[in-house]
């Protein structure tokens, strides 16, 4: 790693070898012969730079929290990771979409369980606390109206229909007489006598 002192000390080494000094003796070279011949031809490689700036930055907790998203099923199980999935961090806390209310509350009984459930796939972090969020629907998804699977036909005929149609004859009201019929139309569709 680079430091102040090599600067100056590579500073010191131009300024004596601009001044004509024999840049080769022991008292104007700045860096031991390994060092320069380490550095001479090899360019740092990019894994190393990278590895010093996760490093520096404390981004490797960051990297590890975020594991989370390719374990979240293995570790809640299915019928969780159907109504809820992770949504993102916030420092140590973890927010989930959540399909609907219903399942927010569930999941607010179950904080301290799931809490454990995804701490016990970490080595050395750990998730702090979980917030809950209800998915917002998306905005192509349009809600269309249920289509009964059946329409209400002219219902059985026969020896069915005069029996049902005994058992309509004691209902008072003409409105659930109606409905009735049509509720036995719509199970039983008509079928030849």
């Amino acid at each position: 790693m680079w430091h102040t002192e090599k600067y100056e000390a590579m500073y010191n080494y131009f300024l004596a070898k601009g001044q004509g000094k024999n840049i080769f003796s022991s008292s104007c070279q700045p860096f031991s012969d390994d060092f320069l011949m380490s550095r001479r031809h090899k360019p740092d490689h990019i894994s190393s730079l990278l590895g010093e700036m996760v490093e520096r930055r404390h981004w490797q907790e960051r990297f590890e929290l975020h594991e989370v998203f390719t374990f979240w099923e293995k570790a809640v199980g299915k019928d969780i990771a159907r109504h809820a999935r992770p949504a993102k961090f916030r420092g140590k806390v973890l927010w989930l979409d959540v399909s609907d209310s219903i399942w927010m509350q569930q999941l607010q009984f179950l904080k301290t369980t799931l809490l454990a459930k995804i701490n016990s796939q970490f080595d050395s972090v750990e998730v702090e606390d979980i917030r809950f969020q209800l998915q917002l629907p998306k905005q192509e998804e349009s809600v269309e109206p249920r289509v009964p699977l059946r329409q209400p036909g002219p219902g059985p005929t026969g020896e069915d229909a005069r029996r049902f149609q005994e058992s309509l004859a004691e209902i008072d009201d003409p409105e659930l007489r109606e409905a009735m019929l049509r509720c036995w139309r719509t199970l039983f569709p008509y079928k030849e006598g």
